[in-house]
């Protein structure tokens, strides 16, 4: 993957935004979507990037989560990889999510996907995945990790 590249992330009501070098930390940035609106995305870019030709590459969050937030995503980043002629990876979104707070692959991770449902995820070392509701959760074998209001109701 060429560097530096852009990671975007929209897999739950926070919008992440990263920019990754060939070395050092990443510079991430996480804002709630809706509190910036329809141009958070380009906001967020435009701070990472202030030159775009600077961007070789970009790293998308494919989920699970919000289908809209990806949705819209996935549309965004379609047009910037074509325009830009940049090289383009997705990555489980929870991958990111356990960076962020330090959740160890094999511990399950949770992400709200609505009112009652979670996304649950571990990699022991092939992801293992489920739909589940907050009560099943204290089932899951292992320890679990919950991001509880990565859903706005």
């Amino acid at each position: 993957m060429k560097l530096p590249a852009l990671v975007i992330d929209t897999s739950t009501r926070y919008l992440v935004a990263g920019r990754v070098e060939g070395s050092g930390p990443i510079k991430l940035s996480a804002v709630e979507s809706i509190s910036r609106g329809e141009d958070a995305v380009d906001g967020a870019i435009a701070e990472l990037f202030p030159d775009l030709g600077e961007m070789k590459s970009l790293w998308l969050g494919q989920g699970p989560g919000s289908f809209v937030g990806l949705r819209s995503s996935f549309a965004y980043a379609r047009m910037l990889v074509m325009l830009r002629q940049l090289d383009c990876q997705v990555f489980w979104s929870s991958l990111l999510w356990r960076q962020i707070f330090a959740v160890p692959r094999q511990a399950w991770f949770l992400s709200r996907t609505n009112a009652k449902l979670f996304y649950a995820d571990r990699f022991t070392p092939d992801r293992e995945a489920h739909a589940i509701e907050a009560d099943t959760a204290q089932s899951l074998d292992g320890d679990v990790f919950c991001l509880s209001d990565s859903w706005q109701p």
